[in-house]
């Protein structure tokens, strides 16, 4: 038997033991919720405007043509912001993209001239015009290794105007113990947070309405304490884009941040 044999074939005796727990009742099985469900448990709190002062790095990374697709980005110096790249396609051009950015009280859009690929998570983008907004400070990014559960925000666009939700962040130990979530996704916690489960109906929604034909999708990012963390890498959503199946996952920006400064014209903490 080859090394890769090997391996898969551990996975389906793993999910062959889960299946057989669930049924001998040893797991209990998370099934989606109804809209006639009395009680719709959530692990997000209630979508609210942000604040574009307290959250002044944050900006929107948008594709120009067809359906509104946009990413938050954070600005980390004059030309440079970090984004995710779940709307972002290897194939796509840097003139697909604009970003729309703060200009004193107003906004302004800004061409983007290159998109830098740091891995399948991450991207960054360089700019054709200097950013007239303050760039997120690293330092408090570095140091959270999410060893232990906390809570936090994520933020993303509707339109132009920047929501937020609260979430709760489990530690990289219970991010692992999940065993949906492993259904899923087996998560590297060198490289990912999760967030709690949210059971709700429609909780979907707010990343799109469809997989086939959406009118929409927005990505998210992860905030702790004021500061950006991570970006959205899965949503676990299922096919209808109703209910998680899973946790959702995200991108640590930490791990990359070498070569963060190897690229973008970043101060170093």
């Amino acid at each position: 038997m080859t090394k890769g044999s090997a391996t898969i074939a551990t996975v389906l005796l793993l999910v062959c033991n889960l299946q057989l727990a669930r049924l001998q009742g040893l797991i209990p099985e998370r099934s989606p919720l109804s809209i006639n469900d009395f009680v719709a448990p959530t692990a997000m709190g209630t979508e609210e405007v942000a604040s574009t002062t307290a959250y002044y790095y944050v900006v929107k990374l948008y594709k120009i043509s067809g359906i509104e697709k946009s990413t938050p980005a954070f600005v980390l110096s004059s030309r440079w912001a970090l984004t995710g790249t779940y709307n972002i396609s290897e194939s796509d051009e840097a003139a697909d993209y604009g970003i729309l950015a703060k200009n004193g009280t107003g906004t302004m859009l800004v061409p983007v001239s290159r998109i830098t690929f740091l891995d399948f998570g991450l991207a960054l983008i360089k700019t054709c015009e200097t950013f007239k907004q303050n760039s997120m400070p690293m330092t408090p990014t570095l140091m959270n290794d999410f060893s232990n559960a906390q809570s936090g925000y994520i933020v993303y666009y509707k339109g132009d105007v920047l929501y937020r939700r609260s979430v709760s962040i489990p530690s990289n130990c219970e991010c692992e113990r999940d065993d949906y979530l492993y259904l899923e996704h087996d998560i590297d916690t060198e490289f990912e947070a999760c967030l709690a489960f949210d059971a709700s109906f429609g909780a979907c929604s707010l990343i799109t309405d469809s997989s086939s034909t959406p009118t929409y999708v927005r990505s998210n990012a992860l905030l702790v304490d004021g500061i950006g963390v991570a970006f959205l890498d899965h949503d676990h959503c299922d096919e209808s884009y109703e209910e998680f199946l899973a946790s959702p996952t995200y991108i640590k920006i930490e791990p990359y941040y070498p070569d963060i400064v190897g690229t973008a014209d970043v101060t170093i903490p």
